[in-house]
């Protein structure tokens, strides 16, 4: 069992500004055998920083005693009720390209479509029948 994370202590720096895209998955390690002491490095800090957690825990104590500490039971319900994102987020952009590709496949008529739209929406902002009758019956 490890019990100190000296990469975190010594490289944390609370300046620095944590971003998602700077993240890399190691695909190659066995989550079964990992420890959560093994996850956490430099950018966890300011990762959790971010979700207005409490981090002291990560730098005070050994890894071994996290689970004891109130702190970290609340960072950890915290993270927990976190949703994943990217798989409805890429579902969600694979349906609107098909959706687009039934509108047209003509890229002219597309990149009108949407210029179109949102200058339709400034000018109609209900969309409510009743706001539709009203606008077009002060057009004419």
């Amino acid at each position: 069992m490890q019990h100190c994370r000296p990469c975190v202590c010594q490289t944390y720096d609370p300046e620095v500004q944590w971003n998602v895209r700077g993240l890399k998955a190691d695909k190659s390690r066995d989550l079964s055998t990992t420890e959560l002491s093994d996850l956490v490095n430099s950018s966890s800090v300011p990762a959790l920083h971010s979700l207005g957690v409490d981090t002291e825990f990560i730098l005070s104590s050994y890894p071994h005693t996290w689970s004891t500490s109130a702190v970290f039971q609340q960072a950890q319900s915290i993270v927990c009720s976190l949703i994943v994102i990217s798989d409805a987020a890429e579902r969600s952009i694979a349906m609107m390209s098909q959706f687009n590709q039934l509108i047209t496949k003509n890229e002219a008529e597309m990149q009108t479509l949407l210029q179109v739209v949102p200058d339709h929406r400034r000018r109609l902002p209900g969309t409510r029948k009743s706001a539709l009758k009203a606008t077009s019956v002060q057009s004419y």
